[in-house]
């Protein structure tokens, strides 16, 4: 072993120790022939000649007190500044990075301030804010180096027990790490094991992560008062851990806290924006740690495991639904979807029962028989229409276009070689609802051809000398269907009014009375119809638009109308 130099680029007493070493190796053992060595062993660059040295302690002193020296504290101060975390799953290494650290901690004479040193650990988490703010919460009553170090390794124990329970990575999600430090309460809640009911959240949380969830007792008020709530979409919604059902949290209509006062044991419920849990017994969120509240790390893992996110769809992506098949008829999709206006679909057994809150409805729309049903969230019309059918297992959101299989009880997506009749029916109903009145207006030839559609009714079923004779006596403002206004019906002024080509007689359209409907069906070659909003004009017999064929009725009306 060769004794090393000393040049100012290591602290004098690490310096001293290695000097030791060796001479313990070599067997030399008075302090005057280790202080000999030591001066022989100095740089020349380094002068402590003017100084009289008589033993360790005071070579020590001289180096420290020397300008090499006070430059490699302030080399080590910059070192502690530009020095960064990086986690283990980039790479990097925990234990070589709190050595590191420590050691420069003792370069720089700074381990004895102990806040000096939390300040440049807290710079070295500034890629990972998260882990930076819990690390400043809870460093504050740390009073030594060896504490700091206890604390960071649990830190980083608690953070990958949670990741290691999900396949989605801590940072990417706020969790309790975000909890406010004024709020944060690292004390065991006793309430856990009568409030956390795991395995109905695994069994429900399919059910219950998607992107149309409310609070189902404001839902049930607005089904019963048949007004909608017009705060439903902005509330923040917290999960009871213990029945597994949403609520609007106190700063909403308060259903989370009178849920929890009506029940026994319904204590603990998260938030699934932030999954913060709280406790209205205890009245304080509950934080997981290693030794303590592990129901609340359990079902956190659980919500973000099933959150719909990207990495939940490329996984589930992988799934190939059995009932794709069966379930989804693209013929008829393709038959039906081109004569649906997608500004007017609504659930077609809500407007049956004259339901009021259509307009706040998330419509899914069945892929076996075409028909749109409002969703679990509202009436539940999508669920009971599957219950009463057979093979009509899947339907698709028009706000997502996102499947769901009902049997299965998951999403259905399509990948390259999995349940490609899903993309299918989401190609055409995407084409469809991008497609505006001025699009079809210019492009009618264009839409023809694609549809492959020629009506033979149009001979016989549209009258222009009809037309040019009575719309000039109709005010377009006014029109009415003949037959509500026969009726009395209330609801004139919402209703969508096509004109027939026949009779040039006004009525309502399928998704109002169905007088249009029963107009067709009581009369003869009274055929097609034409929507004096869109100027869209339908064939009842043959079941889809016709555009070019009715081009110079839609003129006269047009002119008429302006």
């Amino acid at each position: 072993m060769k004794p090393p130099n000393y040049d100012g680029t290591i602290h004098p007493e690490e310096w001293i120790k290695q000097i030791k070493l060796f001479c313990q190796l070599k067997q030399i053992t008075t302090d005057r022939e280790i202080l000999r060595i030591c001066k022989l062993l100095i740089n020349s660059n380094i002068n402590i000649s003017q100084h009289n040295i008589k033993n360790i302690d005071e070579l020590i002193k001289v180096l420290k007190e020397n300008p090499f020296h006070t430059m490699f504290k302030n080399t080590s101060k910059r070192k502690l500044q530009y020095m960064k975390y990086i986690s283990e799953n980039d790479g990097g290494d925990i234990i070589k990075f709190t050595r590191d650290f420590c050691s420069l901690c003792c370069d720089a004479e700074i381990n004895e301030e102990i806040d000096e040193v939390k300040k440049y650990w807290k710079e070295a988490f500034s890629n990972d804010k998260s882990l930076q703010n819990e690390f400043a919460n809870k460093m504050r009553n740390i009073k030594s180096i060896d504490e700091l170090v206890k604390k960071f390794d649990e830190i980083i124990s608690e953070r990958n027990l949670i990741k290691n329970c999900s396949f989605i990575e801590v940072e990417e999600f706020p969790s309790t790490f975000f909890v406010p430090a004024v709020y944060s309460n690292n004390e065991q809640c006793i309430h856990i094991k009568d409030s956390v009911n795991i395995k109905k959240l695994e069994n429900m949380i399919l059910n219950l992560i998607c992107s149309d969830i409310k609070c189902v007792t404001c839902v049930k008020n607005s089904i019963e008062s048949k007004k909608p709530s017009s705060s439903l979409q902005s509330q923040a919604i917290w999960l009871c851990l213990a029945c597994c059902k949403p609520h609007c949290s106190r700063f909403d209509e308060g259903h989370g806290v009178e849920h929890y006062e009506e029940n026994v044991n319904h204590n603990i419920s998260i938030d699934l924006k932030k999954f913060n849990a709280w406790c209205y017994e205890c009245e304080f969120y509950v934080v997981p740690s290693l030794d303590k509240n592990q129901g609340i790390a359990q079902a956190q893992a659980v919500i973000k495991k099933y959150l719909r996110d990207v990495k939940i769809e490329r996984k589930v992506m992988e799934y190939n639904c059995e009932h794709v098949e069966e379930s989804v008829n693209i013929k008829k999709l393709k038959k039906r979807w081109p004569n649906m206006i997608p500004s007017d679909i609504n659930c077609i057994t809500c407007v049956n029962a004259n339901a009021k809150a259509l307009s706040e409805q998330t419509i899914w729309l069945c892929l076996a028989c075409c028909k749109p049903h409002c969703s679990r969230f509202d009436e539940r019309h999508g669920i009971q229409h599957y219950e009463e059918k057979v093979n009509h297992n899947i339907s698709l959101d028009l706000k997502t276009y996102k499947a769901w299989c009902y049997e299965c009880k998951r999403y259905v997506f399509p990948s390259l070689n999995k349940n490609q009749a899903i993309a299918q029916a989401q190609a055409i109903i995407q084409k469809y609802f991008r497609r505006d009145v001025e699009e079809e207006d210019t492009e009618s030839n264009s839409i023809l051809d694609l549809l492959n559609i020629s009506c033979k009714h149009v001979k016989e079923s549209v009258n222009i000398k009809k037309l040019e004779k009575k719309l000039p006596n109709l005010v377009p403002l006014n029109i009415k269907c003949t037959t509500c206004v026969n009726n009395n019906t209330k609801a004139l002024s919402k209703q969508t009014i096509w004109l027939c080509l026949t009779c040039c007689k006004p009525h309502c359209g399928r998704f109002d009375e169905k007088h249009g409907i029963q107009h067709y069906e009581e009369k003869v070659n009274h055929n097609i119809s034409l929507d004096l909003k869109t100027y869209k004009a339908w064939c009842y017999e043959c079941e889809h638009y016709v555009f070019p064929s009715i081009a110079q009725a839609r003129a006269v009306i047009q002119n008429s109308s302006s």
